[in-house]
């Protein structure tokens, strides 16, 4: 891989299991011995906090990195715990972060052109997306190559996945007609549950092989884990949602080298 695959986690809706999933699809590119960088975009600071970050002992964040001409990504960025994994921090500061930039032209391009020369040593980057529609969800858009789409398995979450659909469609046609759906996933699911397997076959009936096989299962490891500040690898290796993170990871992979083929 010459570039850096550049992945957005991106749902409109929250609750979601999306910043989980960004910190364990990061993690598990990490495991397989890509070199990763994880980005966080979303100003309620989930990834960072979810590593076990304290946002009051940031120096600086991707916000600085957004608003200053001299302040780069690599400034920023911190070499984790685990091996083969960076991350760009947030804090409250990335909230203001769009009427501060109010009046500055094409601020849509600024992430793009502040990723540009920081981020060649890396096999991937994974950004943690907000969950609205907003000015740092366009940045990122135009910055990404890919998306991949987590989807609570419940009636709620699937229509907000088909609000995604629409705004990708505009996305691809005006900011950066080079993205692609990678796939979307399933999370939260209850196999014991009527309404898991009703949304997850929705969402396959709708999507087709674009869903990945791989679901994410309903288990409180996931969220233990974000409390120790860590991954499922380093909480619970053997566990469900390890176990299926590493799954899904491993899709990610094939797809990935299949489009770049």
């Amino acid at each position: 891989m010459s570039k850096p695959a550049i992945i957005a986690v991106v749902s409109l809706k929250g609750g979601v299991a999306k910043t989980t999933s960004a910190v364990n699809i990061a993690a598990g590119l990490a495991e397989s011995g890509k070199k990763t960088l994880l980005l966080d975009m979303d100003p309620q600071t989930g990834a960072s906090l979810h590593l076990g970050y304290d946002l009051e002992d940031l120096e600086l964040t991707i916000a600085d990195v957004l608003l200053y001409k001299d302040v780069l990504l690599n400034d920023v960025t911190i070499k984790t715990d685990k091996d083969n994994l960076f991350l760009v921090p947030s804090n409250e500061n990335l909230t203001n972060i769009e009427n501060e930039l109010e009046v500055e032209i094409g601020r849509e391009n600024i992430l793009l052109e502040k990723l540009d020369g920081q981020i060649d040593t890396y096999d991937f980057v994974v950004i943690d997306s907000p969950p609205i529609k907003s000015f740092l969800l366009f940045s990122i858009l135009k910055a990404s190559n890919f998306v991949i789409v987590p989807f609570r398995t419940n009636s709620m979450s699937v229509v907000a996945t088909y609000q995604l659909v629409e705004l990708m469609d505009k996305a691809k046609k005006r900011i950066n007609q080079d993205i692609k759906i990678l796939g979307y996933f399933g999370t939260m699911f209850d196999q014991r549950t009527k309404e898991s397997q009703k949304s997850l076959d929705e969402m396959r009936e709708k999507f087709k092989e674009e869903v990945f096989k791989t679901v994410i299962p309903t288990t409180t490891v996931l969220a233990q884990a974000a409390r120790e500040g860590t991954t499922a690898f380093d909480h619970a290796r053997g566990s469900k949602g390890s176990i299926s993170y590493k799954e899904l990871v491993d899709e990610i992979l094939i797809r990935i080298d299949g489009v770049l083929k």
